[in-house]
C-alpha cells in the first residue's frame, strides 16, 4: 500500500464516519419529531373529542329550547283563538301590538286548567290526551313531536294516539312518513 491509497482510506474513513454520524443525528431528530406529531394527534385528537361532546350538548339544549318555544307557541295559538276579555286584563293597559307577556301566561295558565278540569268530566279524556288534541289542533303533528312536547315516552305517547284514534278524536295521514295526526274532520 501506497501512501496516497492509506490517504484515500483515512479520507473514506473520514467521510464514511461523517456520513454516518449525521444519519444517526437526522434518525433521532425523525424519531423525536415522530414522537412530538403523536403526542400532537393525541391533543388534537383530545381537543376535537372535548369539542364534539360539547357540540352534543349545545344541539340537546337547543332541541329543549326549541319544543320549549313550539309549547308556548301552541299555549299563545290556543288563548289568541279566545279573545281576550277586559275583565282579564283590569290593571294593566293594553298594547295594540303585542299582548303583555305577564298577561298571556296568566291567560295560559288559566285558559289550559280551566279547559282541562271541564273538558276531562265532560269526555273522559285524561289532561294529556286533552293536551294532544289542544296541540293537534293547531297543526298537524307527528308521534316524536307530541312525544316531545308532551314529555312522555314513545310508548306512552303511541298508546295515547292509538286511543285517540280508535275514538276517533283523530286520524292519521298515512301519505306522509313518519304518519303525521290531525283532528278528526266534522262532517
Amino acid at each position: 500500500m501506497t501512501p496516497e491509497d492509506v490517504t484515500l482510506l483515512a479520507l473514506a474513513a473520514i467521510t464514511l464516519t461523517i456520513a454516518v454520524i449525521t444519519t444517526s443525528r437526522n434518525l433521532i431528530k425523525t424519531r423525536e419529531l415522530n414522537s412530538r406529531l403523536e403526542d400532537s394527534s393525541d391533543i388534537v385528537e383530545g381537543i376535537v373529542t372535548e369539542l364534539r361532546t360539547r357540540l352534543n350538548s349545545q344541539d340537546g339544549k337547543l332541541m329543549d329550547q326549541e319544543v320549549k318555544t313550539e309549547i308556548l307557541e301552541l299555549k299563545v295559538a290556543r288563548i289568541l283563538q279566545y279573545p281576550i276579555k277586559s275583565r282579564d286584563v283590569l290593571s294593566r293597559p293594553q298594547r295594540a301590538s303585542k299582548p303583555d307577556v305577564d298577561v298571556v301566561q296568566q291567560l295560559v295558565e288559566r285558559d289550559i286548567t280551566s279547559l282541562s278540569v271541564t273538558s276531562v268530566k265532560a269526555n273522559g279524556l285524561t289532561e294529556t290526551e286533552q293536551e294532544i288534541l289542544r296541540q293537534i289542533s293547531v297543526r298537524n303533528l307527528t308521534t316524536k313531536e307530541l312525544q316531545s312536547s308532551l314529555g312522555k315516552t314513545r310508548e306512552h305517547t303511541a298508546r295515547l294516539l292509538k286511543k285517540l284514534f280508535d275514538a276517533g278524536y283523530i286520524e292519521r295521514d298515512q301519505s306522509t312518513k313518519p304518519y303525521s295526526y290531525r283532528l278528526t274532520k266534522k262532517d
